[in-house]
């Protein structure tokens, strides 16, 4: 079935019409709120003591003429043109999606898991309608707050108390066996699509993201409630942790923590320890040949991929938000992770779009450019400029922040490589600040760009000998970086004398060492200006004279002159 998307006055954004303050029209559903608690309601609400009731709606059903304001219905969440998610009073919620064909309403799994009799609490059904094009399901509310809401709140205890609670919650679940790849009422599809043992299919959530687990108000008991169930059904056992590693909407929101990867990184190593398998870590222990050139150029295929199927994705959020319309077939042999989201049975396959809400869109245009033109054009600076400036080097590391979340190794190469033939441009310590936090909060530890940042800090706080410039608690390192993971990187540079020497792009890059590096020539930049090329001598003949810093005629913080040149 394929599924058009509604605009204007139909958007699913506005599925529920107000006939008075009291009562509230849904499709062919007639939602009535009264004052009072009643054992004939669809539900109560013992916060206000008033209950609501569902019935079909009939020809003497007035008209929806009102807009919708009520202080007992508000939309609490909307993703795009495809869900919405409406309070109502105190108790219940209302989620409204399209219907998509083969794919398991979420009340059945509901109706499953309950039936399980699981150790966690779930969302009870109190209705489930079903229109033309969109589903209509009413759910009671678990209470609580979401884990993401929670998180700036708890303690080192309860945070490693959840993330040990929803590795059991993935343990529990992956105890209900299933034969088949798919929900939990048969509808199904090829598993081999998804490059993994195919023999053991076992039930799991599939997003166990900190919004999706609801924890109490105060810790108390510990026990959690886990909500969303749409995706929930049965996969290789291997799919679980693997989820918690690769993908970026199982981390907490940057309101919530500094360092949003954490939770996620450890939910998956807690997984390790119950012997779940990682299928990322096993495919890295296959020898791969060593990339003796560049990838052929995707133009070679271009016409072939032009004539598949296209995709929907939309990345960041707010004003930042931007959507981009891909010919999936580009993934092919260059994003496989992609690859494997839009060509198998996940949500996203299904519905041919995806939402990457903590991504950045420049990053993705770049990455779309290098699908379709296997060209970064893009991270090149103007050639009327000798420099792109801070905005520039910000959009690089951006890139290899996106391309190391995605195992876009490649990209990752070819923007490091680009980094590198920049470096004679000056950065300030503000921008150099700027670049860092972004890298060290959309980033692994494994990322190539932050282990150079980390060596950049390094070499800098080694350069000063007064032993001033860096001090626990009061440098500037410690006043905009939070992860304690990158201070680590950067103190095992200091111990490492290889810090102060010359390195090349190589040395960060993630292709085979065994040949010489395969993007050389790929990307050339813009040559140096000569006005350029006197400036980095300037500054050289000004490191050489001050490269004593403890000197007391001379004291230069990372403030100063010193952060420009590491640029």
């Amino acid at each position: 079935m394929v599924i058009v998307r509604k605009w204007g006055e139909d958007h699913i954004n506005k599925s529920l019409k107000q006939i008075n303050l009291d009562t509230w029209l849904i499709d062919g559903l007639v939602l009535h709120r009264s004052p009072c608690l009643s054992d004939a309601a669809t539900w109560n609400d013992d916060v206000d003591n008033s209950s609501y009731t569902l019935k079909e709606a009939t020809i003497s059903t007035p008209s929806a003429t009102t807009s919708l304001d009520s202080p007992y219905i508000n939309l609490v969440h909307e993703a795009g043109d495809a869900s919405a998610v409406w309070s109502k009073g105190n108790k219940a919620l209302c989620k409204v999606r399209y219907i998509e064909e083969g794919v398991t309403p979420e009340s059945v799994t509901l109706n499953f898991v309950q039936a399980q009799r699981p150790s966690f609490v779930t969302p009870k059904v109190l209705h489930h309608a079903f229109g033309k094009e969109r589903s209509y399901l009413f759910l009671e509310r678990v209470p609580g707050q979401t884990l993401d809401a929670a998180w700036p709140s708890l303690n080192e205890y309860w945070r490693r108390h959840y993330v040990k609670a929803v590795a059991d919650v993935c343990r529990e679940m992956a105890e209900w066996k299933g034969l088949e790849f798919g929900g939990v009422d048969g509808q199904n599809a090829e598993c081999e699509a998804m490059g993994m043992d195919c023999t053991d299919f076992v039930f799991t959530h599939a997003d166990l993201g900190p919004t999706n687990i609801i924890v109490e108000d105060e810790p108390n008991s510990g026990k959690v409630g886990i909500i969303d169930f749409e995706i929930a059904g049965y996969l290789p056992r291997s799919w679980i942790r693997t989820k918690f590693r690769i993908s970026g909407g199982m981390d907490l929101s940057p309101l919530a923590d500094d360092n949003p990867h954490w939770w996620r990184s450890e939910v998956q190593r807690a997984l390790g320890v119950d012997g779940f398998d990682d299928v990322l870590k096993r495919m890295d222990t296959v020898p791969v040949p060593e990339v003796t050139a560049p990838v052929p150029k995707v133009a070679d295929g271009l016409i072939d991929a032009l004539t598949s199927g296209v995709i929907t994705i939309i990345v960041g959020k707010g004003d930042a938000q931007a959507t981009f319309t891909i010919h999936k077939k580009l993934f092919q042999g260059k994003a496989p992770i992609f690859d494997k989201m839009f060509g198998s049975n996940f949500l996203e396959g299904r519905t041919g779009s995806a939402t990457l809400p903590e991504d950045d869109h420049e990053a993705f245009e770049v990455f779309m450019e290098w699908l379709y033109r296997n060209a970064l054009t893009s991270l090149m600076p103007p050639s009327d400029k000798k420099s792109g400036g801070v905005a520039l080097r910000l959009k690089i590391a951006k890139t290899m922040a996106f391309a190391d979340k995605y195992c876009l190794d490649e990209l990752s190469d070819r923007a490091m490589s680009i980094w590198f033939r920049g470096r004679d441009k000056t950065l300030l310590a503000v921008e150099l600040e700027m670049i860092t936090a972004y890298v060290v909060d959309n980033s692994a530890t494994t990322c190539r760009a932050r282990s150079y940042l980390a060596r950049m800090w390094a070499k800098d706080i080694r350069n000063h000998h007064d032993g001033k410039h860096y001090k626990p608690g009061q440098s500037d390192l410690d006043a905009f970086i939070n992860d304690s993971s990158f201070v680590i990187q950067v103190f095992n540079h200091i111990g490492n004398l290889q810090c102060l020497r010359q390195v090349t792009a190589c040395n960060f890059h993630l292709h085979g060492k065994l040949t010489a590096c395969p993007y050389k020539d790929q990307d050339t930049h813009v040559p140096v200006t000569h006005r350029d090329s006197e400036k980095a001598l300037r500054y050289s003949r000004y490191q050489k004279k001050y490269r004593h810093w403890g000197c007391e005629e001379k004291k230069v913080t990372l403030k100063g002159k010193l952060a420009g040149i590491l640029g």
